[in-house]
């Protein structure tokens, strides 16, 4: 029974196109934000994200 199960690590046939497609939704977006917003994400999306404070005394 175990056997027909689907393999929990394979990846879904249809994962690729959509990861793809989101990324370009992404960067589409990312194009039309003015340059200041994507330094802001930017400096958010860090491992070490600044504070608050540090990135309104930065910005």
């Amino acid at each position: 029974m175990l056997a027909n199960l689907p393999d929990q690590h394979l990846p879904e046939p249809d994962a690729k196109p959509i990861a793809e497609e989101r990324a370009a939704v992404v960067r589409a977006a990312w194009q039309r934000l003015s340059p200041r917003c994507q330094e802001l994400l930017s400096l958010l999306m860090v491992d070490d994200p600044l504070s608050y404070k540090d990135l309104s005394e930065l910005l």
